[in-house]
């Protein structure tokens, strides 16, 4: 395994890490009142865009799907956050969760072809 493979998977491993205790916190303790809404959206984007961050100052490629994820959610934090999504129709949050199974889908579907593709070689 080469010094960009081992980089990047320290960098997801704190990622994943972060992102776990992150939840649990904002699941368990902090959506109750503490924080205000979008706090928990927010602290998700910021780690996977922070992630990102990580990769590019240390010259490992970026992930697109992590950048996508990473904005939505922290797009999607800051709307709630301000009370956009109630006050403009057309920022309806359900577009979000929408687009989010789509992206989902489609991760899947090319995995699934990927694992077709190598298997019949």
């Amino acid at each position: 395994m080469d010094a960009i493979e081992t980089g990047n998977r320290r960098f997801e491993t704190l990622a994943w890490g972060l992102l776990f205790v992150w939840l649990g916190a904002w699941w368990g303790f902090l959506e109750d009142g503490i924080l205000p809404a979008g706090s928990g959206a927010m602290g998700v984007g910021l780690i996977l865009l922070g992630l990102n961050v990580a990769r590019w100052l240390k010259d490992i490629p970026i992930t697109v799907l992590s950048m996508t994820f990473g904005a939505l959610f922290l797009l999607l934090g800051l709307m709630k956050l301000t009370d956009v999504a109630r006050r403009c129709p057309m920022c309806n949050v359900n577009l979000f969760a929408l687009f989010l199974i789509l992206l989902g889908g489609i991760v899947l579907v090319r995995e699934f072809l990927r694992v077709r593709e190598t298997s019949a070689q």
